[in-house]
């Protein structure tokens, strides 16, 4: 994570680690679209309070899944406070109608999946006032949901081709009317097995103290 120079605590931009040489950059950098860290709020770690813009990826093959099988991780808590939109996207990726592929959080305190023209849900049973942070993986083509010990199934996605979309992480719900951070991000083109999930569960429950 960068810190703007001029504006210590707030994010400039979110470099990827995968060697695959994604960002996430502000779409629209006023001061006012800067987006707040939570510094040492997991286990003496940072997470990203995602306000206003969300941070825009730009296209590339390795974020391109098409009907492929992909995967997502995210270390993430939301709190849905009303407000106009009932919804908050970490993930969103939508080249054309029918195609979208999006993950959130909705007003009901659900984690979504939505591929395609399928979506799936999982409420995390640990979590009702929805205020903690939570370890949810999304697995398609066979669209799998997991949060903490809650999951859900919704068979194949069907086509979630994107091709020549942006990324847009951090994507609010209400111009900061709602709680939502983020502390890391994991996306893998291809696919991620049980024994993967495991031991991705295991190292970001040791690193964040979950």
């Amino acid at each position: 994570m960068v810190q703007v120079p001029t504006k210590p605590g707030y994010l400039l931009r979110w470099l990827d680690s995968s060697g695959n040489g994604n960002k996430g950059e502000l779409a629209v950098m006023p001061q006012s679209s800067f987006m707040a860290l939570d510094s040492a709020v997991l286990n003496g770690h940072t997470a990203v309070k995602c306000i206003v813009n969300g941070l825009n990826v730009g296209h590339a093959p390795s974020l391109e899944w098409g009907t492929g099988d992909f995967a997502m991780g995210v270390v993430v808590r939301g709190d849905y406070q009303g407000g106009l939109f009932k919804t908050m996207s970490w993930w969103f990726k939508d080249a054309q109608l029918g195609s979208a592929l999006v993950l959130n959080f909705d007003k009901s305190k659900n984690y979504v999946l939505s591929a395609g023209v399928k979506s799936i849900m999982a409420l995390p049973k640990n979590d009702p006032t929805g205020v903690k942070f939570h370890i949810v993986i999304a697995r398609g083509n066979t669209m799998r949901l997991a949060v903490d010990d809650a999951s859900g199934s919704a068979g194949m996605a069907g086509d979630v081709g994107n091709a020549g979309a942006d990324v847009i992480l951090c994507r609010p719900g209400d111009q900061g009317a709602n709680d939502f951070e983020v502390a890391e991000i994991v996306a893998v083109k291809g696919t991620v097995s049980d024994g993967d999930v495991a031991k991705l569960q295991s190292y970001w429950k040791t690193k964040f103290g979950l």
